[in-house]
C-alpha cells in the first residue's frame, strides 16, 4: 500500500508538470525533466503503470470507468428492456474531477442511457418522446482524458419553431436542462459543433399519475446487518426504524437470505430465483442478469427508477443497473452520502418513483467510527485487533459485536431524516430495509451457513395493519410481495414451502446448501468436482435444531429425510443450470 500512494504522488506531480503553463518555478522544472515531444510518453507510461497496480490491489473488483485512469467515461450495453432508442449507456464521473483527485478509485460515477455525438461534426439529432410541455434534457461535454484546458461550450437547442443557445463548462458531468414552454413539444433538436464528443442522454418526461397505488417505493439494502444482533438486543437498538416500520406492515423476524455473500444475494433479490437458477456467483466474471429484475418490472410500469450504491459488487458489471433510469456508484461512501442522493432525488422528480439505496456502513463497522458513536461506546469496545481473513467470515467475537451495536444505533440515527422526506412525499409509500447476508462473528459453529451468517433483517411497510412474523421466510419473495400490493402481474414467484433454503456456490469450494424448516436445519455438501461431474452420490449431511445449531441430532431424526430430499432436489436443479 506504501507504494500504491508513493505512486499517487508521483502521477499526481509528473502529470501536473507536463500540463502547467507557468512561467515560474514550475515551468523551469518542467523544461529541464520534460520537453513538448516528451509529454505524450511520461503521460501514458505513468498511467499503464497505474493502472496495473490499481488491478493488482483491487483483484477480482469491478471498477468504472473499467479503463481508469485512460479514460474517465465508458459506454456499456443498455440492458433496459425498453430502450430501443438507447442501446447504450454512459458511464460519467459524478463530481467535478481535478488534476488531485481524477486518480481517486472509488470517485462515485452516474449511470444514465445515453446517445453519443461524435466530435468535429454538426449533427442534427431527433429526440422522440410523448408531447409534453415540460422535459429534463441531460446533457455533458465528453473528454476522455480529462486533461483539457476548462473552456465554454456553446450548443443549440430547437423546439416548437424556437432556438436556443446554451453554454456548457463542466466535461463528463451531465447537465440537466429542465425544457419549460407553454405548447407541446413536438419535437427537439440539438446541433453540436464543438471539437468534443457530446452525450445526450435519454430526457425525462414525467407522466401522468395512476391513482390507487403508492407513489413511492424505497428499497434499503444494508450489507450485512444480521437478524440475529436485532434478537440479541432488540429492535430497540434501531428506534427510528422501529419507530418508522411498527406504524404499519409486517417485521419478519425469521427471514433467511438466499446466498452467503452480496453478489448471489442481491441477484436473489433482484430476481425472486435462487443462485441455481440466476447463476451469479463468479467473484471474477462479468455476467448479465437474463432475466427479469424488479426494477425492469417496476419502470414498465410507470416507476422511475433510481439506485444509488455505496457497496461495491452492486454495480453494472453484474448487471444490477438493469431497468434502473439513474444509477450513481459511489463506493465506500457513508450514510449522508447515500441519504443525500436519495433527498435530492425525491426533491427533483414528482412522479412515481422506485428507489433503491444500498448501505455499506454496517459492514465497515470494524473501521474507525464517527465522533459521537466513539463517545457513546463503551471503552472496552475500542479493541482494533489486526484482522488475518475475511472481516465477515470470523467467528464468534464480542469486541466486534460491541463495535457493530454501536456503529448500527449511529446508522439509524441519520436514518431518521429520510423517513421524514419518505412520509412527505408518499404517507402510503412502500419501504423495505432488508439486509443480503449475516456475520460469522456472532456464530459458535463453523457452519458457513450458519443462522447469523443466513437470517437477515427484513422489514416491510405496507399497507397492512403492523404485525410481527416469526414464520420460515426466504428474502427472495420481495419481488413478487411488492407486485403484489401494486397490483401488477409479474413473474416473480414466492415461496410456499414449509422450508426456505440457502446456498453457497463459490469456484472451486464445497456446494454448500441449507434447508430450514421452523424448527429444524439440515446442512448438506457436496466439493466443487463433483458438482463439476454433476454426481450427487458422495455427500455429506447432518441436521441440527434451529434454536442450537452447535447441536447435532442423529440421522434418525423424523424429519432428516424430508430436508435431505429437498437439499437433493435443489441440487439437482443447480446440474440442469450449471
Amino acid at each position: 500500500m506504501i507504494k500504491f500512494h508513493l505512486f499517487n504522488i508521483l502521477f499526481i506531480t509528473l502529470i501536473k508538470l507536463s500540463l502547467t503553463k507557468t512561467k515560474g518555478y514550475f515551468y523551469r522544472i518542467k523544461k529541464l525533466i520534460i520537453s513538448k515531444s516528451k509529454i505524450f510518453f511520461y503521460k501514458n507510461f505513468i498511467l499503464k503503470v497505474y493502472n496495473f497496480l490499481i488491478q493488482t490491489s483491487l483483484g477480482n473488483r469491478n471498477i468504472y470507468p473499467s479503463k481508469f485512469p485512460f479514460e474517465l467515461y465508458e459506454l456499456i450495453e443498455n440492458n433496459n428492456s425498453n430502450s430501443k432508442d438507447y442501446k447504450q449507456k454512459i458511464v460519467l464521473p459524478y463530481n467535478d474531477l481535478t488534476i488531485f483527485t481524477r486518480n481517486d478509485i472509488n470517485q462515485p460515477c452516474e449511470i444514465l442511457a445515453a446517445n453519443v455525438i461524435e466530435p468535429n461534426k454538426q449533427i442534427d439529432i431527433n429526440v422522440n418522446f410523448k408531447k409534453t410541455k415540460f422535459l429534463i434534457l441531460p446533457i455533458a461535454i465528453l473528454d476522455k482524458e480529462g486533461f483539457k484546458e476548462p473552456s465554454t461550450y456553446q450548443l443549440e437547442l430547437f423546439f416548437n419553431n424556437k432556438k436556443l443557445k446554451i453554454e456548457l463548462k463542466y466535461s463528463n458531468r451531465f447537465h440537466y436542462l429542465p425544457i419549460r414552454t407553454n405548447h407541446d413539444i413536438n419535437n427537439l433538436k440539438i446541433i453540436s459543433n464543438i471539437e468534443l464528443p457530446l452525450a445526450i442522454g435519454k430526457p425525462f418526461v414525467p407522466v401522468q399519475r395512476e391513482t390507487g397505488r403508492p407513489k413511492l417505493i424505497i428499497h434499503m439494502h444494508v450489507d450485512a446487518l444480521p437478524q440475529s444482533i436485532i434478537d440479541k438486543y432488540g429492535l430497540e437498538i434501531m428506534p427510528n426504524t422501529k419507530r418508522f416500520f411498527t406504524e404499519r406492515g409486517t417485521c419478519f423476524f425469521n427471514a433467511y437470505a438466499q446466498s452467503e455473500w452480496t453478489l448471489p444475494s442481491v441477484a436473489s433479490t433482484f430476481t425472486g430465483t435462487y443462485t441455481n437458477q440466476h447463476l451469479l456467483y463468479h467473484p471474477k466474471k462479468k455476467k448479465s442478469l437474463s432475466i427479469e429484475t424488479i426494477a425492469n418490472r417496476l419502470q414498465k410500469n410507470g416507476y422511475k427508477t433510481f439506485a444509488c450504491s455505496s457497496v461495491q459488487r452492486i454495480n453494472p458489471g453484474t448487471s444490477f443497473d438493469k431497468g434502473f433510469d439513474r444509477f450513481i456508484i459511489a463506493p465506500f461512501e457513508n450514510q449522508n452520502y447515500i441519504i443525500n442522493e436519495a433527498l435530492e432525488q425525491l426533491s427533483a422528480f414528482d412522479c412515481d418513483q422506485y428507489i433503491f439505496l444500498a448501505f455499506m456502513d454496517i459492514h465497515e463497522a470494524h473501521r474507525l467510527q464517527p465522533i459521537s458513536t466513539q463517545i457513546s461506546s463503551d471503552i472496552n469496545d475500542f479493541q482494533f485487533r489486526e484482522e488475518k481473513s475475511n472481516r465477515t467470515m470470523v467467528n464468534y467475537d464480542n469486541e466486534r459485536l460491541g463495535l457493530l451495536r454501536d456503529s448500527l444505533y449511529h446508522f439509524d440515527s441519520k436514518l431518521e431524516e429520510l423517513y421524514k422526506a419518505i412520509s412527505n412525499y408518499d404517507k402510503e409509500a412502500i419501504v423495505i430495509l432488508h439486509s443480503d447476508h449475516g456475520i460469522s462473528f456472532m456464530s459458535k459453529t463453523e457452519e458457513l451457513l450458519s443462522k447469523e451468517r443466513e437470517k437477515v433483517i427484513f422489514l416491510y411497510k405496507n399497507h397492512s395493519v403492523a404485525r410481527n412474523c416469526s414464520e420460515i421466510k426466504e428474502l427472495r419473495d420481495l419481488p413478487g410481495m411488492i407486485c403484489n400490493d401494486l397490483g401488477i402481474q409479474s413473474s416473480f414467484k414466492q415461496n410456499n414451502k414449509p422450508y426456505a433454503i440457502t446456498e453457497s456456490l463459490y469456484p472451486n469450494r464445497n456446494y454448500e446448501v441449507a434447508v430450514r424448516s421452523n424448527k429444524y436445519v439440515l446442512f448438506f455438501k457436496i466439493t466443487w468436482d463433483n458438482l463439476m461431474k454433476k454426481s450427487i452420490n458422495d455427500y455429506s449431511a447432518s441436521i441440527h435444531p434451529s434454536d442450537n445449531e452447535e447441536i447435532e441430532l442423529p440421522i434418525k431424526h423424523t424429519e432428516y429425510e424430508y430436508l435431505l430430499q429437498a437439499a437433493k432436489s435443489h441440487t439437482l436443479e443447480l446440474f440442469k443450470n450449471i
